[in-house]
């Protein structure tokens, strides 16, 4: 593939805004694993939501309520 078509394609191929992270991703954010942040959604610390209405769906956090939990952690 020539260097032109590959600038062509970078441009337009643009850029997904992630509206939902998984709970092992929110921890990667964070330096903390996929089980810490369950907990912390189980004990009503972290807000997320199920991606589905019954049963066995993925967890997901927004990156805004992952950023509204590290800002209520104490400071160190």
């Amino acid at each position: 593939m020539s260097a032109v078509l590959k600038v062509v394609l970078a441009r337009q191929v643009a850029p997904v805004q992630r509206v939902a992270l998984t709970l092992e991703e929110a921890g990667n954010a964070v330096g903390l694993s996929g089980d810490t942040m369950r907990q912390q959604v189980l004990a009503g610390r972290l807000r997320a939501k199920r991606s589905k209405a019954a049963g066995r769906g993925r967890v997901l956090v927004s990156p805004e309520a992952l950023r509204a939990w590290f800002d209520a952690l104490p400071d160190a």
